[in-house]
C-alpha cells in the first residue's frame, strides 16, 4: 500500500510536545501509514568551510545533517524537532539541490501517540 501525502494537513497528524527524557518531540495525534509523506524543511546549507570555522562550534552542530561533500544542511521548521531512535519510524533524505531540503517520510506504521523518531547515523 502507498503512503499518503499528509504535509498539507501536517498540523492534524502530528504535534510537537515537551517529556522530561527527551525535550521537544513530535507525536503522532492519528495512525499514520507507512510511507506517508510528513513534512519537507527548507534548509540553511554551511559550506564546508563555514562549518570548520563557524557551526562546527556552536550548538548548532548537534542539528546539522550531513552532505556528501562535506556541506552540512539545518532543517528548519519542524525538521529539527525529531529526536532520534536505535530502531525509528521516520526516514529522512537530505539534498542540497533547489537551496537545500531534508525530506520526512515514514518507514513503517505509526501508532497513534507515538513519537516520531529518526536514526541519526553513526
Amino acid at each position: 500500500r502507498e503512503g499518503l501525502d499528509l504535509t498539507r494537513d501536517m498540523d492534524t497528524v502530528f504535534t510537537m510536545r515537551t517529556d522530561r527524557e527527551t525535550g521537544r518531540g513530535l507525536y503522532a495525534l492519528r495512525p499514520i501509514p507507512s510511507g506517508t509523506h510528513l513534512h519537507t524543511a527548507p534548509c540553511l546549507i554551511f559550506s564546508l568551510s563555514s562549518y570548520t570555522s563557524h557551526a562546527s562550534k556552536t550548538v548548532l552542530e548537534h542539528y546539522l545533517f550531513n552532505l556528501p561533500d562535506g556541506r552540512r544542511l539545518l532543517a528548519l521548521g519542524y525538521g529539527s524537532i525529531f529526536n532520534h531512535r536505535d530502531t525509528p519510524n521516520v526516514d529522512y533524505r537530505a539534498s542540497g539541490e533547489g537551496g537545500g531540503t531534508v525530506t520526512y517520510t515514514t518507514c513503517r506504521d505509526v501508532e497513534e501517540g507515538e513519537e516520531l523518531c529518526i536514526f541519526y547515523g553513526g
